[in-house]
């Protein structure tokens, strides 16, 4: 059975946040690197359900988004970063359970610049949705951003997730959550 004390607690994500926060922008003088605070609205499309059963709830949620990144340049297209990301449900359904928040921590963010103003995101890490106890599990995902100008600290993302086994121990088994998690968000970077 899943124990959700064999995985990562809020605290261990917030140390290796940290951690990696402090790599990303301790290194050399010669690469640059950047910080980006990121305001978005998402659509839950969760499933909740017993390993290979019926889906027995569904959080279609619409949702607020704040994140908080760190990045450092590799070359003159690319850039490598982690995040952390806190997903708030407004109007959630009042018979489902718990609060239905999702805490992310992503320390796999990779940027390629596309062309003058677009930049593709892949991410990787891990997410916990708060039900009836926390559900750890993986989240993936990836965006297409538009900077609004060449040297403009704004920007608009179209964002694409995907929560994969956010498990947590039921009492008959582990239960499981997945979806996927579509968005649009603004970002700032200094």
């Amino acid at each position: 059975m899943y124990r959700n004390d064999q995985f990562f607690s809020f605290c261990s994500v917030v140390k290796a946040a940290f951690v990696t926060v402090s790599l990303l922008v301790a290194g050399g003088v010669s690469a640059a690197s950047f910080f980006e605070v990121g305001v978005g609205a998402h659509s839950y499309d969760l499933e909740i359900s017993p390993r290979n059963a019926p889906i027995v709830w569904v959080d279609d949620s619409q949702a607020l988004n704040l994140s908080i990144a760190a990045y450092r340049k590799s070359s003159e297209k690319t850039a490598w970063g982690a995040a952390i990301e806190i997903s708030s449900p407004q109007g959630r359904d009042e018979e489902l359970p718990g609060s239905g928040r999702i805490l992310s921590f992503r320390p796999v963010n990779f940027q390629l610049l596309v062309s003058q103003h677009f930049t593709a995101e892949f991410y990787a890490g891990v997410a916990q949705y708060d039900w009836l106890k926390k559900a750890n599990g993986y989240i993936f995902g990836t965006s297409l951003r538009y900077q609004f100008g060449e040297n403009s600290r704004m920007g608009l993302a179209l964002d694409g997730k995907y929560y994969m086994e956010l498990a947590y121990d039921s009492g008959q088994g582990d239960d499981f959550v997945n979806g996927f998690n579509p968005g649009v968000k603004f970002f700032y970077r200094f």
